[in-house]
């Protein structure tokens, strides 16, 4: 695998790390799922080059840096990563149906993590703070996809 094709990979593993800093504007609010959204932009911008193992090692990171049960990222993100293909055969022409479409994705995500970890804990986990994740995650998308299509045009340019 060349260097240019492990790009979305390394991507998706610095958004891990960032994805543990907590932000300063933040403070009372959570921090963005950085990765799920770099999930999302390289699994349907290049996703040859997001190879399953990739995400599931990244979601292994994941879960160690998070202290959540060892596999639960790594299974949610691959399965969130399994259903992208078909999201292929909407039109996302317009930006705000792509953000529509993470966002209601991404809800789906957030919903069966908040429903496993509640179920693997055996109580109930708040569900306000599942909604906080989801809609800090879905306002940040627009940010990180800028960033992600600077980067996929500069990855084109290289070859």
């Amino acid at each position: 695998m060349s260097a240019v094709k492990l790009v979305p990979m390394l991507i998706s593993l610095v958004c891990v790390l960032l994805s543990q800093i907590p932000l300063p504007f933040l403070s009372l609010l959570t921090s963005p799922d950085m990765v799920l959204i770099s999930l999302f932009y390289w699994g349907q911008a290049r996703p040859s080059n997001l190879p399953l193992w990739g995400v599931f090692i990244i979601g292994l990171a994941r879960d160690v840096l998070a202290g959540t049960p060892l596999g639960l990222y790594a299974l949610l993100y691959m399965v969130f990563v399994l259903f992208l293909p078909n999201l292929r055969k909407i039109d996302f022409s317009r930006f705000s149906y792509l953000w529509l479409g993470f966002s209601l994705f991404s809800l789906g995500f957030w919903l069966s993590f908040w429903s496993i970890f509640s179920f693997y804990l055996q109580y109930r986990l708040p569900f306000e703070d599942m909604v906080g994740q989801w809609l800090i995650t879905a306002i940040f998308y627009p940010i990180l996809y800028w960033i992600f299509q600077i980067i996929d045009a500069k990855l084109t340019e290289v070859g």
